[in-house]
């Protein structure tokens, strides 16, 4: 069975837009990101990543999660 740690809610800001997400830190060597039904993105990462890298890749697929979120569930 695979721990998890979870950390708080973290959001940072693209465009017009914010994006919340939740981070687990798990035993795996790479990272997920995954935006589900209910409009919640969840980010896994590998146990001692640092979060700066952690929010870089996820800058990176910015544009790919706001197209996952209707646009009456996003910020502005």
């Amino acid at each position: 069975m695979i721990e998890a740690t979870e950390f708080p809610e973290h959001s940072f800001i693209f465009g017009r837009n914010a994006i919340d997400y939740n981070l687990f830190y798990c035993e795996r060597k790479s990272m997920e990101i995954a935006v589900h039904p209910d409009c919640t993105v969840v980010v896994k990462a590998p146990a001692g990543s640092g979060i700066s890298l952690i929010e870089k890749k996820i800058i990176k697929r910015a544009r790919w999660i706001l197209q996952q979120i209707p646009k009456e569930q996003k910020s502005f």
